[in-house]
């Protein structure tokens, strides 16, 4: 049975509940929506004692089906004052279902102006004081410490300067299978609540935990190759095989349509969007949608692998001859609202 674990900041405890029955279909968005309506008050200040950071899973999380594995933060918006989701793909999601976990809290005020981590692994939940000189770090430095080598079973989900400064559109960034923060819940400003609740970073270890498993194993495997099978075979899919979240931009930036804001929301339909398509982009044939790419354009040749890992089943990752985690981790990864998303720009 899952359950909800709650922190509460002011006195510094955490909890565990049993899930309750209404929230037992939920997941994602839908659980930390909900979990936000209720229990946040709509006039309340979004960076107060009263706001609340809620994070999810999906209802499939930890299991093979693809595109399972990403995770909802919702919160009070500091940047637009109403109830707010952000996703993020990799690892993060599917740890905190292997854990048996639905979804996980954030409450209070911070008795002090002491930064503290938020540690969940098979022993439960507890909160700690951040290690000396995390505080003002940048999030591929936060990562690369709290990692501390275990790439494979843990996954850091922090905040950055501007999260610890409160900025009203500061993001909450998670490593991707290469440790890299380069998986951003972006919108909405949410790690400016975890920056108001002196809470640097999540680390969730999942080891010794094994993937989620269907009460009907043969049923849902078949399930999930169906739908995989529908998936690959699905247009819209080559089209994002093809040119990642960029093939939707001829979509987005039709006529009436206009959900392509440029220029400080001064144009709603810019010009010359074609020639993002003429870029080179290897694929993962593992993943079904193939939507994580660093693209490598004519005037620098930087290639590498930094998929969203949101599919369990994703065991097969070919390695680019052409780039090293030190060259990509220098490479600045400028999100562009959601036609942008995991697209990485070399310009």
């Amino acid at each position: 049975m899952s359950s909800i674990i709650r922190v509460n900041l002011t006195d510094l405890t955490v909890s565990r509940e049993e899930t309750p029955e209404e929230y037992a279909l939920l997941g994602g968005r839908a659980l930390t929506s909900h979990i936000i309506l209720r229990e946040v008050d709509p006039q309340g200040d979004a960076l107060g004692p009263g706001s609340k950071l809620v994070f999810a899973p999906g209802l499939l999380g930890g299991t093979a089906a693809t595109t399972s594995g990403r995770t909802s933060f919702g919160g009070k918006s500091p940047l637009m004052g109403g109830c707010k989701e952000a996703n993020v793909g990799g690892t993060f999601g599917h740890r905190l279902s292997k854990l048996g976990i639905k979804a996980v809290v954030i409450e209070g005020a911070p008795p002090d102006d002491s930064w503290r981590v938020l540690r969940i692994d098979r022993e439960g939940a507890r909160l700690e004081p951040a290690p000396a000189g995390l505080a003002g770090l940048g999030t591929y430095d936060t990562v690369a410490r709290l990692l501390d080598g275990k790439l494979r079973t843990i996954t850091v989900a922090c905040i950055g300067p501007a999260g610890e400064e409160q900025l009203a559109a500061a993001s909450i960034a998670v490593n991707d299978p290469e440790g890299r923060p380069t998986r951003h819940a972006a919108r909405g400003g949410l790690g400016a609540i975890m920056g108001a609740k002196r809470l640097k970073a999540i680390v969730v270890d999942d080891e010794g935990t094994k993937y989620v498993e269907a009460a009907d194993k043969d049923g849902y495997r078949r399930l999930v190759l169906g739908f995989s099978k529908a998936t690959l075979e699905d247009p819209r899919t080559q089209n994002m095989a093809t040119y990642g979240t960029a093939g939707v931009l001829g979509f987005v930036n039709r006529d009436k349509i206009s959900s392509l804001p440029t220029r400080n929301h001064r144009l709603a339909n810019p010009s010359g969007l074609g020639s993002l398509r003429r870029v080179v982009a290897r694929r993962n044939r593992a993943c079904r949608l193939k939507c994580g790419f660093i693209r490598r354009n004519r005037k620098r040749a930087i290639s590498a692998w930094s998929c969203e890992t949101c599919c369990a089943a994703f065991a097969i990752r070919p390695t680019s001859p052409t780039a090293s985690p030190a060259r990509t981790s220098k490479i600045p990864t400028r999100r562009r609202s959601s036609a942008w998303c995991g697209i990485y720009w070399t310009p």
